[in-house]
């Protein structure tokens, strides 16, 4: 390994397991493509997509949340499209429904 590529490998980043959730929040929040995300925060891709991978829950996952009785929801997406789901939708059928249209799209 010549002395320009030992330089490179010591001034990489190192990240905390925080500082990965925290990124892989604002990556799912963003609406952006990986990466679009990964070159404005200056991140890898390669390990940014690990951190996806291995993450035990992803940021954006599907949790059941209290609401008032026979209230829909209408959950919003950042290319316009808009799910509205009744109230009593089962959570992990809706997971799936996410997951399925996010790899569709």
């Amino acid at each position: 390994m010549d002395d320009e590529n030992q330089e490179e490998r010591k001034a990489r980043r190192r990240w905390t397991g925080a500082q990965k959730q925290a990124m892989l929040a604002a990556y799912a929040a963003s609406g952006q493509t990986q990466a679009a995300f990964c070159h404005e925060h200056g991140v890898a891709v390669p390990p940014f997509s690990t951190w996806r991978r291995r993450a035990p829950s992803t940021p954006g996952a599907l949790i059941e949340v209290a609401r008032p009785g026979g209230v829909a929801v209408t959950i919003p997406f950042a290319d316009g499209v808009s799910l509205a789901v009744e109230a009593g939708t089962a959570v992990d059928w809706l997971a799936r429904l996410v997951r399925a249209l996010r790899c569709g799209g």
